[in-house]
């Protein structure tokens, strides 16, 4: 049984509380699935400079490097989770709007505007 499932079986949330920047560095957390957050982003956390990642001194300058490589790994997770699977949905209605409506099924619509230029 995923972590999640288990969570929901056990009346719990599913829901993780990840720090971006690592809990050593900034308090800022993502409500995230904990499976995502055990299968993709802690890992990338790991793949961090250690002393990045636990900051034991405190340093300002690691927390800003913290900051900064847990918003490049936040925001790819995020566009992976929220724009690549939007690509392959819409070419699939593209597909079918043209199997219903025809080639250039969008001349005459609205969304006509949007079409390239040639």
């Amino acid at each position: 049984m995923c972590t999640e499932c288990k969570r929901k079986a056990d009346g719990k949330s599913p829901f993780d509380a990840h720090h971006v920047a690592a809990k050593a560095n900034r308090p800022v957390t993502l409500s995230t699935p904990a499976n995502d957050h055990r299968a993709e982003l802690t890992p990338a956390q790991q793949g961090w400079p250690r002393k990045t990642l636990e900051n034991p001194d405190r340093s300002p300058v690691l927390a800003v490097a913290a900051s900064n490589r847990g918003f490049t790994d936040t925001n790819a997770y995020l566009t992976e989770k929220l724009i690549h699977s939007n690509s392959e949905l819409l070419e699939m209605l593209d597909a079918f709007l043209e199997e219903k409506l025809g080639r250039k099924w969008w001349e005459g619509t609205p969304l006509g505007k949007y079409a390239p230029k040639s």
